[in-house]
């Protein structure tokens, strides 16, 4: 009965510090019970919360087997090395802690300290306790082994309500919130010699600023994806935003009119539409892969931030999106337990390598459905060049230790041209880039670029390659919000030519610069009451 009792309570504390250990990762999933969640909830996919479920399970399981081998076996140091493993795991969710609640900011005498402390902690002064850190623990464990058991067993049940916190709001959050996403295949499949139509691709890189990409880029930056594109494309020298924001931006471009964001809630957009004086929900609001299904073509998704799954899978075929600042998840079950044990050892830059995570994923599935060829319309929404600057220059690889400078931007654009170069030799292989309509713009400028060089500028790049592959120079202002127009006449045929493609912006710049960032969106619904229209190049260009 006593041994019943033993296994009872270290399979319970075991549960404690697992569960304890995997605090980071709960707190990614689950994301912030607030309207952040829209931005933060990393995954559709159920697995995620059974893998996460079953990881902190599968991990107590096994630590308490170990504590029920060493006990039977009366191996009663052993049981006191792994209950001091136990108790260092704790390192691991205070420090997460420690950065969640951003202490260092609200205390920054705390921060100092900790910077005098790392700054006397020389190598051989780090050494040195280490080594006597080792031989007080060898000496505890040598000579009162049983009470080192019993100190981790009581810790580790003091925090064991912690297990009914997050598998309780795991369990709530599956069965009241959640409403997972199974795509289908595409509504029918086309093949190479049977497309009659072109593919279309529109790639949105966030931030990616006009004047720094191409008119003011240092000249040690060399971006040759970007001047190859450029030159086979419909280049506009002046193409605006609707918006400086992702959250007003994205949801404007794709729905082809200007909105402002009324609400957020934790599954959907409140949108205002000032050409319709009303407020609609994201869901309910007609977007370019409505219109593309309506004609009868299929529609992929891939892309970050925004909660594209949730609110857009009526008229997806297929989504994958990554959330903002939190560790995204495989589709597969195991592929989800894999990268949470992959991750579970990281203690700090997690923010930073959770973005590294989810680039790399975002881009490796945008270039597995751009080479599937079953999607007739894809849209990629990637994060970068965007903060946290992620690309080292000097190793040419990605690092969360990347310095928190103005310059670290030109390394996420270099890392922007090398995955436009990786899109171009994909659809090359498969004999699809000739054949694609390829759209390469931004949802705003870089905001920060002031901290740069003092110089601020509202443009972003506008690039429409078509399938001639013809360079044309456009200089006449435009809002780059005519997109979605824009590919719904390409897929209605009425657009066939980089010819077609400079007349049809020329109609479509006339009301420039209304639903451009350049208007104030307070003074484009005084517009809209007054039925006045700005003038075409009413703007400083």
């Amino acid at each position: 009965m006593r041994l019943n009792k033993k296994v009872v309570l270290s399979f319970l504390a075991s549960f404690s510090f697992i569960n304890l250990f995997f605090l980071p990762e709960w707190a990614n999933l689950f994301g912030d019970h607030s309207v952040e969640q829209f931005f933060l909830t990393p995954s559709p996919f159920k697995n995620a919360y059974f893998a996460l479920g079953v990881t902190v399970l599968g991990g107590a399981l096994i630590i308490s087997i170990l504590f029920w081998v060493f006990s039977f076996f009366r191996w009663k140091k052993w049981e006191a090395i792994l209950s001091i493993g136990l108790l260092l795991c704790l390192c691991f969710p205070l420090n997460f802690l420690r950065e969640y609640t951003a202490l260092f900011n609200y205390y920054p005498q705390l921060s100092y300290s900790a910077h005098q402390v790392r700054d006397f902690l020389s190598l051989p002064i780090l050494v040195t306790l280490m080594v006597l850190i080792i031989y007080a623990s060898f000496q505890i464990i040598r000579k009162h082994p049983e009470r080192v058991s019993q100190f981790a067993m009581g810790v580790g049940l003091v925090f064991s309500p912690v297990i009914l916190v997050t598998y309780l709001n795991l369990f709530n959050i599956y069965q009241k919130n959640l409403r997972f996403i199974n795509f289908k295949q595409p509504s029918r499949k086309i093949s190479k010699s049977a497309r009659d139509n072109p593919k279309v691709v529109w790639i949105i890189f966030d931030e990616l600023d006009y004047r720094l990409v191409f008119e003011d880029r240092p000249r040690d930056i060399l971006l040759p994806e970007m001047d190859r594109f450029r030159k086979s494309s419909v280049f506009v020298e002046k193409a605006f935003p609707p918006s400086d924001y992702t959250i007003h931006s994205i949801p404007s471009l794709l729905s082809g009119d200007r909105v402002d964001v009324a609400a957020v809630q934790p599954t959907d957009l409140v949108l205002w539409e000032p050409n319709k004086n009303k407020q609609e929900n994201w869901t309910q609001v007609t977007s370019v892969f409505k219109e593309v299904k309506e004609l009868g073509y299929s529609t992929a998704l891939v892309g970050w931030y925004h909660s594209y799954c949730k609110v857009l899978q009526q008229d997806l075929d297929y989504c994958r999106r990554f959330p903002a600042g939190r560790f995204g998840y495989a589709q597969d079950f195991w592929g989800s337990i894999k990268s949470i044990l992959a991750r579970s050892l990281v203690i700090d830059r997690r923010t930073e390598r959770a973005f590294i995570y989810n680039l790399l994923k975002t881009h490796k599935a945008a270039l597995e459905k751009l080479g599937s060829d079953k999607y007739d319309f894809t849209f990629l929404h990637y994060s970068i060049p965007h903060k946290p600057y992620l690309f080292d220059r000097k190793t040419e690889k990605l690092s969360p230790y990347v310095l928190r400078t103005p310059e670290s931007y030109f390394g996420n654009l270099i890392l922007v041209d090398q995955m436009l170069g990786e899109i171009r030799k994909v659809m090359e292989s498969n004999d699809e880039w000739n054949k694609s309509v390829v759209i390469v713009t931004s949802d705003h400028s870089w905001r920060k670029s002031e901290e740069y060089d003092g110089k601020r500028d509202f443009r972003v790049p506008f690039m429409i390659k078509m399938t001639d592959s013809k360079g044309f120079h456009f200089t006449e202002p435009v809002g780059n919000v005519v997109t979605e127009d824009f590919i719904v006449d390409v897929m209605r045929k009425k657009i066939t030519s980089s010819e077609n493609a400079v007349a049809w912006l020329k109609e479509h710049n006339r009301d420039f610069p209304r639903r451009t960032v350049l208007t104030p969106i307070e003074q484009e619904i005084m517009n809209k009451k007054s039925g006045e229209q700005p003038k075409s190049g009413d703007s400083k260009g």
